[in-house]
């Protein structure tokens, strides 16, 4: 396609072209050498061919409806084909282009007099001349640059960059593990609120440590686990499954017995975890941070629910004081209007 637009300025690098029969070799050598047909069409056509054939050999067990979508987009990409074809084949009107190189012409001649009569000083008048003349003569250049933006100039589309993409993505559809259907390993976490606590952490000191326990790894921890075995992530699985949950309560519901509790429920299954077992360092390195960290989560829940509680009591005190002065004022108010009036009932 993009030879196709370029005019074969550009010879672009295809997929094991000669992987294909000689009876379709041959027939799109035909079409391009001799009959001079649009090879973009022609192999279209083709993709187009091979589509229905596989639907009715019952290769692609797809649905009609849907499989509509396929060659709508397929056409909506020689659309956009046709488009782009508009700027390679809508030259620049030549007349406007006659206009232009006579005018700079005059302009190259008439520039040096003028400024000459008019700027008196013999250094700035080659200088204002150089620059006016050299900034049409740029401008100019650079729309004959931008006319035709597809070929091998420096300021043309990387057609090269856009065919290697368009390879890559066709070889991603060969790749062996290409339909392979995502699943979740025994030890991941489905809980909202601990993924949520763990990627944001509340207390920013605590970043570096809510970064090393959350289930966002880098390139080289995921090759890690990639690389183990059933075994070993059956241990894995096996050892975290051991480690107590922290329960997630509501603010209202967190109190000391409940902290307590969860202590009592880690350093069970810390001794139930010993008893199985000798472990690894690195299991136990992974045990011991994700007690912290839940112990920690706990902490914060019960301060919260604390500094929740003062606010509360807080609000509450502030409201009672504004009663007290309120119901003051009133009294004060009423006790100068009874003074008003024995006032005015004793003058005569």
């Amino acid at each position: 396609m993009c030879q196709e637009i370029s005019g074969d300025v550009v010879e672009l690098a295809v997929i094991d072209v000669m992987g294909l029969d000689s009876q379709t070799l041959n027939h799109l050598w035909e079409c391009s050498e001799v009959h001079k047909f649009n090879r973009v069409e022609v192999c279209l056509h083709l993709l187009q061919t091979l589509i229905t054939k596989a639907l009715d050999d019952g290769v692609l067990k797809i649905p009609p409806p849907i499989l509509s979508r396929v060659y709508q987009t397929i056409s909506r990409g020689f659309v956009n084909l046709l488009n782009t074809k508009k700027i390679t084949d809508t030259k620049f009107p030549y007349p406007f282009a006659q206009i232009i190189a006579v005018f700079l012409l005059v302009h190259i001649f008439l520039t040096p007099a003028l400024i000459s009569a008019s700027v008196p000083h013999r250094f700035l008048a080659p200088v204002f001349t150089f620059l006016a003349v050299f900034g049409m003569f740029s401008l100019n250049f650079i729309s004959m640059e931008l006319e035709n933006p597809f070929g091998l100039d420096a300021n043309d589309l990387p057609l090269e960059h856009f065919q290697q993409e368009m390879n890559d993505c066709l070889l991603m559809l060969l790749h062996p593990n290409t339909d392979l259907v995502a699943e979740m390993d025994p030890s991941g976490k489905l809980d909202f609120k601990v993924l949520y606590d763990e990627i944001h952490p509340s207390d920013p000191s605590e970043a570096q440590d809510a970064k090393r326990s959350r289930r966002i790894w880098s390139v080289r921890e995921l090759a890690k686990v990639a690389n183990e075995t059933e075994e070993e992530r059956a241990a894995r699985a096996e050892s975290e499954a051991t480690i107590a949950v922290v329960p997630r309560a509501e603010d209202k519901e967190v109190s000391v017995p409940a902290s307590t509790a969860t202590v009592t429920a880690v350093a069970v299954s810390a001794a139930e975890t010993a008893a199985q077992g000798p472990l690894k360092a690195e299991d136990v390195q992974a045990m011991l941070t994700k007690s912290i960290h839940e112990f920690n989560q706990c902490i914060k829940q019960w301060t919260g629910s604390l500094q929740t509680q003062m606010a509360d009591a807080n609000k509450g005190t502030v409201g009672l004081l504004g009663d007290v002065e309120a119901a003051a004022k009133l009294m004060s108010q009423e006790a100068g209007n009874n003074n008003i009036f024995r006032f005015s009932a004793r003058t005569p």
